[in-house]
């Protein structure tokens, strides 16, 4: 916002605009507009924009692109288990930017792989740590193994 149209706005209305207008496709209704509050940066006083989803498409697509970029790349640098692992299960998005309209169906025919969005993804890293911490024995073992002891590990307990 603050380099295209010159206002600064917050996190707030930043992630409002990704879930109103921002998707991974292109949008049925590129004039479809919203709104936006934050201050002037010429002025520094309070301003408003009226912004469409054909304007915020570029932006976000361009984004997605790079996270492509960046799974294609990880997917290439794991181990064989690893790639195998994530053959059978697929991908699991997490975070804010799971939230984005149509970006697992892009990224799964991107990967060619199942993608999924995980339960509420802002907060699953925080629920990944709360069961590492509600199961000690877990917490230890991440501790102790290195990567591929865990995998072996994992592995096991998936054949019995």
């Amino acid at each position: 916002m603050r380099r295209h149209r010159g206002l600064l706005i917050g996190p707030r209305r930043a992630e409002r605009l990704k879930l109103e207008l921002g998707s991974t496709t292109a949008p049925e209704d590129l004039a479809q507009e919203l709104q936006i509050n934050g201050r002037d940066v010429l002025t520094g006083g309070p301003s408003a924009v009226e912004i469409t989803a054909g304007e915020i498409y570029p932006v976000v697509h361009q984004v997605v692109r790079r996270v492509e970029d960046i799974i294609s790349t990880a997917l290439t640098e794991i181990p064989a288990e690893v790639a195998g692992d994530i053959y059978a299960r697929g991908i699991i998005l997490t975070g804010g930017g799971a939230l984005l309209h149509g970006i697992d169906e892009y990224l799964a025919e991107q990967t060619k792989l199942s993608v999924r969005i995980a339960d509420e993804p802002r907060y699953a890293m925080v629920r990944g740590l709360e069961q590492m911490f509600d199961e000690p024995l877990s917490f230890r073992r991440v501790m102790r193994c290195g990567p591929n002891q865990l995998l072996d590990a994992d592995l096991l307990s998936l054949e019995t």
